[in-house]
């Protein structure tokens, strides 16, 4: 609230927490974050969308860039790219993916996202397979921080180029961003879902 430019005293924010049946920060159950991450790396999934501009005949045009990050290993797997990203496309989206982690890529239990409404249909697949949703709090980038990194490095590597045509646009995200997400002795897997 403080960012907000309201000062509150500890006791309002208790008593708002008891009035809607909460405990108070020490007093609640469960995990938190940083140990559900730790303790489910091998089974999580996380996915994101970023944009790039790319001259078509028509001008410049914004895509939006479906990917997929499995946490432990960091692999990439790219959707697919659209400049109207809606239901059916996502969900097909969803299923190839979901199909594609069938034969061999590490398992999906959890996948994580950001409470955009574009993901709905991807929900709706994922959960009729068993896969738990876990949403990331409203602005809170750090809930999806491997995600998050995967697009900043993404989007460094796109400004270098001048794309030109949505067949360009999807043989670019396969080339390795600068940096590595992992180690320096590794490398990071970068292909895409079909």
């Amino acid at each position: 609230m403080t960012k907000l430019g309201h000062i509150v005293a500890p006791t309002t924010v208790r008593n708002i927490l008891k009035k809607h049946g909460l405990p108070t920060s020490p007093d609640r159950k469960g995990m938190d974050w940083k140990t559900f991450i730790t303790s489910h790396l091998d089974v999580t999934w996380a996915t994101d969308f970023f944009t790039e501009e790319v001259w078509t005949p028509s001008g410049l045009v914004t895509f939006y860039v479906l990917f997929f990050i499995h946490h432990k290993t960091r692999t990439i797997r790219i959707a697919g790219c659209t400049p109207s990203p809606n239901t059916a496309w996502v969900s097909q989206q969803a299923r190839n993916f979901f199909i594609s982690t069938n034969s061999g890529d590490p398992k999906i239990k959890y996948l994580v996202h950001d409470n955009d409404t574009s993901f709905q249909g991807l929900d709706k697949i994922f959960k009729s397979e068993g896969v738990e949703i876990v949403k990331t709090p409203p602005q809170s980038p750090n809930g999806n921080a491997y995600a998050e990194r995967f697009v900043r490095e993404a989007r460094e590597t796109l400004d270098n180029f001048i794309l030109v045509g949505q067949s360009h646009l999807e043989r670019r995200p396969h080339i390795p961003p600068r940096g590595d997400m992992t180690s320096k002795k590794t490398r990071r897997n970068i292909r895409p879902t079909t």
